[in-house]
Order: structure tokens, then sequence, then C-alpha cells
């Protein structure tokens, strides 16, 4: 079929077939469809149906938006052009260089590039898994808010439990404050507050601090503590 061409205002709609009511402003596009959203934002689908007064996109079917930071690949997307806000509510992931985060629901705010992902939460990448309920995260600045309960499992086989924090992916530094632990094969720590960096291996604690070195049998118990992991 040929491909057919829908403009309105400054996007462009492609497919291999649609149907238009000029009446009530709706389009029903099938196959191969290609919004491209001001030359920004460039959406994939098998299906579409858009409503124009609303600038409201459903997309189904081998989705995909993407834009200069990541791309969301998910089977069904509510896409509203006008706010710039994509959602899924059955499964979706999000891809950005060499960080994969998958979960059940999603909220992607195309003007700020973060993301909300909520249900099945999972962040993966080179050195880190992340497993959480609802999370936070900025395609452009690669850093992940906690909101919920989280466990952070990194390639070196340390844990961090916490409740709430950041964790700059890019850099790897982390603070978390809502009460944390971490472990790892020599050292293990609780604290209402941490910080974590990744350069120098560092931990600061503050907050009825409990600090462990098995390998020299050490034991800290005090209201601000700072160590050397290395």
């Amino acid at each position: 079929n040929p491909k057919l061409t829908y403009k309105k205002s400054l996007t462009q709609f492609l497919c291999d077939s649609a149907t238009i009511n000029r009446r009530t402003n709706i389009v029903e596009a099938f196959g191969n469809i290609h919004i491209n959203d001001n030359d920004s934002i460039h959406t994939y689908a098998q299906y579409l149906r858009y409503v124009g007064n609303e600038r409201m996109a459903y997309l189904k079917k081998n989705v995909r938006l993407t834009d200069k930071k990541g791309t969301l690949y998910t089977d069904d997307l509510d896409y509203n052009m006008r706010t710039g806000i994509a959602t899924y509510k059955n499964g979706g992931r999000i891809v950005n260089e060499k960080t994969i985060l998958t979960s059940r629901d999603g909220v992607y705010y195309a003007d700020t590039k973060d993301v909300y992902f909520k249900n099945n939460v999972h962040l993966k990448d080179p050195d880190r898994n992340i497993h959480t309920d609802s999370l936070l995260y900025n395609l452009k600045t690669n850093i992940a808010t906690f909101i919920a309960k989280t466990q952070i499992i990194g390639k070196d086989g340390s844990v961090t439990n916490t409740n709430a924090g950041t964790y700059n992916l890019t850099t790897g530094e982390a603070i978390f404050t809502d009460g944390a632990s971490f472990s790892d094969s020599t050292h293990s720590a609780s604290a209402k507050i941490m910080a974590f960096d990744k350069k120098s291996n560092t931990l600061q604690m503050q907050g009825n601090v409990k600090f462990v070195d098995s390998v020299n049998r050490l034991i800290v118990l005090s209201g601000e503590a700072f160590a050397d992991l290395t």
C-alpha cells in the first residue's frame, strides 16, 4: 500500500492506511505508523487512534517512542501530544544508553525527560541492579530518585536497602535519606542517612550509625561516621 501522510500543525503522521473523520477530527490508522512531533519526538506503532480536538494519540502493538535521550518500548501507549505526557499501563521499558528500566506502569514527561515508573520496577545497567515498586528517573541527568522501599545490588555483590534518596548512575554518587543499610563481603552498616561515592569508595553515615568491619573485627556505634571501603 502507498504511504499515507496526514499533517496537523507541526505534527506529521505517516501510515499504510487510514480513515479520517473530518467532522469529529478523529484519525484511525493502520500499519507502520510514524508520528513526527516537531522533529523532536518520533513515535512508531502498528495501530493509532488520534483524537485531534484533544491531541490524544492512542497507540497499540510494537509501540516505540524515541527522543534524543532514550527510547520507550511498549504495546499500549496513550500519548497526550498537547502536554507531552505519555502513559503505559500494561508493561514497558525505557532504554537510555546502557541503562534499561522496566515496569508495569509508567509515565513519561517529554518536556523534562522525567519518567515515573510504578509496579515491579527494575533498573539495570553494567554496574548495578535496582528493584523497587516506585521510581523517578531523569533521562537527561541519569539520576534515579527513590520514593519507596528499594534494593540496590552492585556488580561487586554489595547490597543496599533504602526507602528514599537519589543515585547519580553516571558518577556513582548516592544519598539515602530515610534509613538505609549497606553490606559487602567485609562490611555492613546502617544509619538514618547514608552518602556513597563510588569513585573514592567511601561511605558517610549519620544518625544511629552501626558499622561493622569483619576483617578487622571492628564495630562502631556513633551518631556520625566515615568509612573507606577499599
